[in-house]
């Protein structure tokens, strides 16, 4: 990719490049598996893996509206979950409640999303929010999330969430 743009690896931990060409800015997330070893937003094993197919790479993502992919060889949009439509009708919606469940910090993604966004969380999603123990984070990571939030757009939306979910 240094050949076409810049490319800074922002997620080492999980196989995220960033790549900027002709003023667009795009993220590249390699394939992996990942296993939770430990507490926190950090705590996971992870290892890439260039043999899963974009079902199974998909699967790990929090998000429907995130867990779209673009296929560069052959121009598809890749939606195994059902994010376009989600996102046509504002919704944020878990993809597996299994992975979702392994790191705490999703449901802070999801109020600042809702915030930032002005979409409504799928009450499903919200169910399983409500049962996770948010105690495994640390303070900066958390802070972080509350920033997007307060500096959003529709910052109703994310205080709505903040008191639904306990926080």
């Amino acid at each position: 990719l240094n050949t076409y743009g810049k490319v800074n690896l922002v997620g080492k931990s999980f196989g995220v490049l960033k790549f900027s060409y002709d003023n667009e800015e795009y993220d590249f997330s390699m394939p992996r598996k990942e296993r939770k070893i430990a507490k926190g937003h950090k705590g996971f094993d992870v290892s890439i893996d260039s043999s899963m197919n974009f079902k199974e790479a998909s699967l790990r993502r929090d998000f429907t509206m995130n867990a779209l992919m673009y296929n560069i060889f052959d121009e598809t949009l890749e939606d195994f979950w059902g994010g376009v439509e989600d996102i046509k009708n504002k919704t944020i919606r878990i993809v597996d409640e299994k992975t979702f469940k392994e790191d705490s910090l999703r449901v802070f993604r999801a109020m600042q999303f809702s915030s930032r966004l002005g979409f409504r969380i799928e009450k499903n999603s919200l169910k399983v929010m409500c049962g996770i123990d948010l105690g495994d984070l640390s303070k900066e990571r958390v802070f972080w999330e509350f920033e997007k939030m307060f500096n959003s757009k529709f910052l109703h939306y994310g205080l709505y969430y903040m008191l639904k979910l306990a926080i």
